[in-house]
């Protein structure tokens, strides 16, 4: 018999109508003769209107009270998933985080899974029970109840289907599939049918919003198959997360999020009337940049080191996370010397290729795109497998419809 865990979330169960849609597809699996355990994320938007009630209530809420809060949407909508189960007659029990046996570490808000205690689980499919198990929660070895972060509903259904070694794992959402690009924004975007771990890995964590990326590195590491699919066309196959990486390296899709900030450094300009001072300099703004990079890394910041097209060197650019924005001013302010500036841009998007092995021409076509259209750069990220644009927020649309249409234009002709 068939083992597959299978997914709901976001907007696909927000209402009495969509839970009754997920049920009919669970009911569709089963005639199938297939072992179901479901996961579920909390109803629409009802995480954000918790965050929101507990900061009317305490203006900065207590990290555990606010998990312990914030743990109720899923387990509002796996009882009444549950619920919608039992009235079609299919044998069905609701399990908080908790209760299905999925321990944590003590991280309030961020938690990572240590372990999937999986008895329960499977004592339900020994007894033809589909267990609806609570996403995004699980339970540290404290006995605290604790959350995995957004997008933690996707790591609990994935690292409950490598525990219970499923066939694979079945994520619906509101889209049919992984897109080269968001179709909400580039008009030519396009379903791909297959993503190995390592290319849905990059749009994950830079603008494919569809899938956690941290549920992503689990299925890579644990070997889970993943299949994204849509809850208004469950016939529809979907994107197959898990198959061998295409053979077009150039181009894998386009991701865009506005999530990063710009951060520049201005280190002490130098005296252009003394040669010598220019040398010293030059070696000075060698190991200033590397002092201002460790401390950033020991803080624990997440960021990157970018380029740009101007030609002054005593500058270092900086890609920070937004949510750990003020934690890194901090950090380079206090080591400061006197002359030198701190500037921060927060109104720019970062448009980011994906593909298995980024090449100069790539770099290339893409350069020359943005700037034929007179679309500025302000911060350029380069990775073996990424290359990062940053541009004004108001022509991130823009900018993601140039680059799409000139690599695709590419890939046609490879």
């Amino acid at each position: 018999m068939n083992r597959i865990v299978v997914k709901f979330g976001g907007t696909s169960v927000m209402d009495a109508e969509r839970i009754t849609r997920a049920a009919g597809i669970v009911a569709e699996l089963k005639r199938g003769q297939t072992e179901l355990v479901v996961v579920v994320s909390a109803m629409g938007h009802t995480t954000d209107e918790l965050i929101n009630l507990a900061q009317k209530v305490q203006t900065k809420p207590n990290d555990r009270e606010l998990d312990l809060l914030l743990s109720t949407g899923e387990q509002a909508a796996a009882a009444l998933l549950t619920m919608a189960l039992e009235s079609r007659g299919i044998k069905a029990r609701s399990f908080t985080g908790a209760g299905a046996g999925i321990l944590t570490g003590s991280t309030f808000g961020n938690a990572r899974i240590e372990s999937v205690q999986t008895e329960v689980l499977e004592l339900c499919l020994q007894d033809n029970v589909v267990p609806v198990v609570a996403g995004f929660q699980g339970i540290s070895t404290d006995g605290e109840i604790t959350t995995l972060g957004r997008g933690g509903s996707d790591t609990t259904a994935i690292a409950v289907a490598a525990a219970l070694h499923a066939e694979r794992c079945d994520i619906y959402t509101d889209v049919d599939g992984i897109y080269t690009a968001d179709p909400r924004i580039a008009t030519n975007a396009f379903k791909l049918e297959t993503l190995s771990y390592n290319e849905m890995l990059e749009m994950a964590k830079y603008g494919a919003q569809v899938l956690n990326a941290r549920a992503v590195e689990i299925a890579r590491d644990k070997s889970v198959s993943v299949r994204v699919r849509s809850t208004f066309e469950p016939s529809n196959e979907g994107t197959l997360i898990g198959r061998p990486p295409s053979k077009f390296t150039d181009f894998t899709g386009i991701g865009v999020d506005t999530d990063t900030a710009f951060v520049r450094v201005s280190l002490n300009p130098p005296r252009s009337d003394a040669k010598s001072y220019m040398r010293v300099f030059r070696r000075d703004r060698s190991h200033r940049k590397n002092k201002l990079v460790s401390l950033l890394s020991s803080a624990h910041i997440n960021f990157e080191v970018g380029c740009t097209f101007n030609i002054v060197a005593h500058e270092l650019d900086l890609c920070i996370e937004k949510n750990e924005l003020e934690k890194s001013i901090e950090v380079l302010r206090q080591n400061l010397r006197t002359g030198e500036e701190l500037f921060v841009d927060m109104g720019l998007a970062r448009v980011s290729i994906i593909s298995q092995e980024m090449s100069s021409t790539c770099e290339i076509d893409a350069v020359s795109s943005l700037s034929k259209n007179n679309l500025p750069i302000k911060l350029l990220v380069r990775t073996a497998k990424r290359l990062s644009f940053f541009v004004p927020a108001t022509r991130k649309t823009e900018a993601v419809n140039l680059l799409h249409k000139k690599l695709e234009r590419v890939r046609l002709s490879a």
